[in-house]
């Protein structure tokens, strides 16, 4: 997974950002200009007269982050983000947007108010009944940690990119070059084909997995350790007059629907205003006792040792954990029927660890480099005076399986072998390698070109859109300058 990460890790982060319009994401980022000399040190780099504040990249960084953690189904750690290069590649996008629209500006592109309000009425997501509903706009804002302002600066910013692309796009496309994306598309290979599984009987002994740990020991880390005190601040049900109650319905309506997302009367959403109310008053008294407990004028009471892959508390506030040190103190947060207030005692970076610590680990991983290492002089070996099982011809569109591998890997062989410019060869596999041998090649069928046509000249389009985008920012990073300010985050302009 990891690896499919890293291949597609620059699409992704596009990916994040159309999702955080759909409020999928941590919410909108907004950049504006910015003084310099005022603003580094709430920035991590400025581009031409624009800043990226650290605010808008740790937004990008999380949503990126947490989208990885969700395809993985929680194994994510700050250890792979590292691997993957997360921090890099967040902010390298986000440089080169803003060349784009520093370009755009420079251009003399404008968004006017009455083409961003065209797009927000045309939303569904912020419709009730095919109508554009404010309450429900504002409330989705507000639960993707946004403002009305600065969403819709964002979608001014995001409509200026796509004027700035329809500007540059290339329209024109050549019947030779339908011909040759057509013939890459549609040949066909005859393929003999074979699977060879992995060898299961091996065997490692100390010496070899010492070795192996000496090897990769900085893989084996123990997890970041939080010492932490904490103030459980319980919530009670209070007995609010029905005005308090109305008054708190009216000013939070948007967040009262039922399950057809329709808003809720009042006498529908009582039960569930007089929770929020009741948690309103707490959360307003948790914060007079977080700043006290700021300035040590209160004393936080329950000691705890918790680590980063714990559950016992949202993502989100390990989050705020990771960007704290000792003596931090955060900001009240509910759980369960409590408001909860942390201060950081202390915290423990990763360390290596030892051998015997470590062995556990050490022994699934060696043992599966091992067997890897087998199957591979396995494959080679066999690959050698080869003859396979006849196929016959298959396409990049094939749509069955080979013999021997599920859906998802027969996907990936077909990939690789029209990938890769040999006759033959074999693809990896977590338990075998599928062998292949191209016996006969067949190229472009002239109905399928037809039936394909503008799917072919959508697909040269694109091609050339993105070289010619690849080109222009080239040009951009020598005209506007490049300050970036947090060098941990990002080595280098």
């Amino acid at each position: 997974m990891i690896g499919w990460m890293q291949r597609h890790k620059k699409y992704l982060i596009v990916t994040i950002w159309i999702s955080t319009i759909a409020f999928i994401g941590a919410g909108f980022v907004g950049w504006g200009g910015y003084d310099f000399n005022s603003q580094r040190a709430r920035s991590v780099a400025v581009v031409g007269k624009n800043a990226i504040s650290k605010t808008d990249f740790n937004y990008a960084y999380n949503g990126l982050f947490n989208y990885y953690s969700q395809m993985r189904n929680g194994q994510f750690t700050e250890e792979d983000a590292e691997k993957l290069g997360l921090a890099q590649s967040v902010l390298a996008s986000m440089i080169d947007e803003q060349m784009l629209l520093n370009y755009a500006e420079e251009l003399s592109l404008k968004v006017s108010d009455d083409e961003v309000a065209s797009v927000l009425l045309a939303d569904p997501n912020f419709s009730t009944n095919g109508t554009f509903d404010k309450a429900k706009y504002e409330q989705l804002v507000r639960n993707a940690r946004s403002t009305p302002k600065d969403y819709e600066e964002g979608l001014r910013r995001t409509l200026l990119l796509a004027k700035l692309n329809d500007a540059l796009g290339v329209e024109r496309v050549g019947d030779v070059e339908k011909e040759i994306l057509g013939a890459v598309y549609f040949m066909q290979d005859r393929l003999s084909v074979k699977v060879v599984e992995r060898p299961t009987n091996l065997q490692l002994g100390d010496d070899a997995l010492r070795a192996f740990w000496e090897k990769n020991k900085d893989k084996y880390k123990s997890k970041t350790k939080f010492d932490l005190s904490r103030i459980n601040i319980p919530v009670k049900l209070v007995e609010a007059s029905e005005e308090e109650l109305l008054a708190h319905y009216k000013e939070n309506r948007g967040e009262y629907r039922d399950s057809e997302d329709k808003l809720l009367t009042f006498a529908e959403a009582k039960k569930s205003v007089v929770r929020d109310y009741s948690f309103s008053l707490v959360k307003t008294k948790a914060l007079e006792l977080y700043a006290k407990v700021k300035k040590g004028e209160a004393k936080t009471e329950e000691n705890l040792s918790v680590f980063e892959d714990d559950t016992v508390f949202e993502s989100e506030i390990f989050a705020r954990l990771r960007e704290s040190k000792a003596g931090d103190v955060l900001r009240p947060f509910a759980k369960g029927e409590n408001f909860v207030i942390l201060k950081v005692e202390k915290v423990e970076p990763p360390r290596v660890l030892s051998f015997d610590e470590a062995k556990k680990f050490v022994y699934v991983d060696a043992l599966e480099e091992e067997k890897n290492k087998a199957l591979v002089e396995k494959a080679s070996g066999e690959l050698k005076g080869f003859v396979g099982s006849d196929i016959g011809f298959v396409g990049r569109d094939f749509a069955g399986n080979f013999a021997g591998l599920n859906a998802e890997e027969t996907t990936s062989a077909i990939e690789q072998i029209f990938n890769k410019n040999q006759k033959e060869g074999f693809v990896l596999f977590k338990d075998k390698a599928f062998l292949y041998k191209i016996t006969e090649q067949k190229f472009l069928n002239s109905a399928k070109f037809e039936n394909f046509g503008s799917t072919l000249q959508n697909g040269i389009r694109q091609i050339k859109n993105a070289e010619l985008k690849r080109d222009i920012l080239n040009v951009l990073r020598k005209r506007y300058e490049v300050k970036v300010y947090d060098r941990g985050q990002q080595d280098g302009n």
